[in-house]
């Protein structure tokens, strides 16, 4: 076997190893809470500007929550919200950031778990939806 076909071999099974290593189920909300915390806390200028440092976890943050609130606009084939997430259409990155931080230091027993399933959770306790309205109500 040449070296290159060696090198290939052990790049992949060291890939693998890190890949089976890996935890499952994703970002907890701890580790999440890591960079939003850093947002959900920092001045902001008279514009609304937030001045948070420019770091990764500061950038996951950002980034998970843009997909998260992008996601939520969308509609299913009966209107109903996508994700079952009824979010203002002027709420902000930084409102959406600061609610879930403010759940995860009030729901501590729920830190360990996913940050998307918390996420979605802290935005549902903040907007719940309209109860759907059932046919013959009022209509």
């Amino acid at each position: 076997m040449t070296f290159p076909a060696l090198a290939r071999r052990l790049l992949a099974a060291a890939g693998a190893l890190v890949w089976l290593a890996s935890p499952s189920h994703g970002q907890t909300a701890l580790e999440m809470s890591v960079g939003c915390r850093l947002i959900a806390y920092a001045p902001q200028n008279a514009s609304g500007v937030v001045n948070a440092p420019l770091t990764f976890e500061t950038g996951r943050c950002w980034g998970g929550f843009l997909a998260l609130q992008q996601a939520s606009l969308y509609r299913d084939e009966r209107n109903r919200p996508s994700m079952n997430l009824c979010l203002p259409p002027e709420s902000t990155l930084t409102q959406l950031v600061r609610i879930f931080v403010r759940y995860t230091d009030s729901h501590p027993e729920e830190i360990g778990e996913n940050w998307f399933r918390i996420a979605h959770k802290s935005m549902a306790s903040a907007f719940p939806c309209a109860p759907a309205a059932k046919p013959g109500d009022g209509g």
